[in-house]
């Protein structure tokens, strides 16, 4: 799992950072990588919420991956 933290300014400012962010969430999807962004007003007004955000994808993502024996 990456998780992205972005700043509005910084990530989003000009079109070539948004097509690098583009490009690299690509990069990490077709190596078999999740991605989660969360950007700075997110993280600075709930960051329980972030985290709980986190915990739940990762809750419901080994839901779908668990593997039974018998």
């Amino acid at each position: 799992l990456i998780i992205e933290c972005d700043g509005h300014f910084y990530h989003r400012n000009t079109p070539k950072q948004v097509t690098n962010d583009n490009e690299k969430d690509y990069a990490f999807k077709i190596n078999g990588y999740d991605i989660l962004r969360f950007n700075g007003t997110q993280i600075n007004k709930d960051p329980l919420k972030c985290a709980m955000d986190i915990f739940d994808f990762l809750e419901r993502k080994s839901e779908k991956t668990q593997v039974f024996w018998r």
